[in-house]
Parts: structure tokens; sequence; C-alpha cells
């Protein structure tokens, strides 16, 4: 096992387990072509969780969000959208992160800052905001979609 897929598992099972500590059911994939890593059932909705290694930046931390293959023909770069997943998920400074793909899906790379004094940044995400309690508060404040049928 390479170095990239020790971090890439480790990031995995710790942000499944930060689920779990919460009292969330977590279900993983038996295949491993699925575009998501896990799905995490929360308030009775499924949710699709893309998880990411994060790496350290100079006012954070850094986060990709594509997915790259090696294939017959070079490789392939996919960014993720929300046909595909409906989060990513980072851990860094034992900290869980949770980001709506919605919010990053036209970019490939997002820095979220662990300083809340920058003024004039372009696109600046402060981590603080996405602390997973923080965001599994506005996920249950929310009214969940539901696929109704009419019978007449």
């Amino acid at each position: 096992m390479n170095d990239r897929e020790i971090k890439g598992i480790t990031a995995e099972l710790l942000c499944q387990t930060e689920f779990i500590k919460r009292g969330y059911n977590v279900s993983i994939p038996i295949s491993s072509y699925c575009v998501y890593d896990f799905i995490v059932d929360i308030n009775n909705n499924l949710y699709k969780v893309q998880v990411k290694h994060s790496n350290k930046s100079k006012i954070g931390f850094s986060v990709s969000t594509t997915s790259s293959h090696l294939t017959s023909k070079g490789t392939t770069v996919k960014k993720y959208t929300s046909n595909d997943i409906d989060f990513i998920c980072t851990y860094f400074d034992n900290n869980c992160y949770l980001i709506s793909v919605k919010e990053v899906e036209n970019r490939s790379n997002i820095t979220l800052s662990l300083k809340n004094n920058w003024v004039n940044a372009h696109h600046l995400m402060i981590a603080e905001c996405y602390l997973l309690d923080s965001q599994l508060n506005l996920i249950k404040d929310k009214v969940p979609y539901t696929h109704s049928i009419n019978y007449i």
C-alpha cells in the first residue's frame, strides 16, 4: 500500500467514526467503483459522502474536489457535482469538516481558512463554519425533500 492509499483510508475511517460517534448510521458500498465513499443516514435521509485527504496550507488546509484515475489513455480528472455526491468530508487537525458539493462543484480545489480575519480573499471558506457539528445542525433544521405520490 502506498502513502496516498494510507492517507485516503485513514481519512475515510476518521470521518466515518465521527458520524458514528454522533449516533448516525454509516453504510459503505461493496463496490470500489462508487463515486462516493460512504452513505450517512441523517434523520431518515440518505446522503452520499466523498472523503478527501486534506493538506496543510499557509492559511489553513486545502482539499481537492476532483477525482483522478489512471486509464490506458492517460489520467482523467473529474470534478464532483451534486449529481455524484452530496458532501465532501475531510479530517484535519483532529476535526471533521463537511462541505456541501453544491458550494464547490465548479472548483477543483478549495482552501479552508483557520483564521477568520482575511478581508479581501476571493472564495474564502472559514473552516469553523464547516465543522461537522455545525453542518449537521444545518442539515437537521432543513425540511427533508420527500418523493410523494398523489393517488386519485
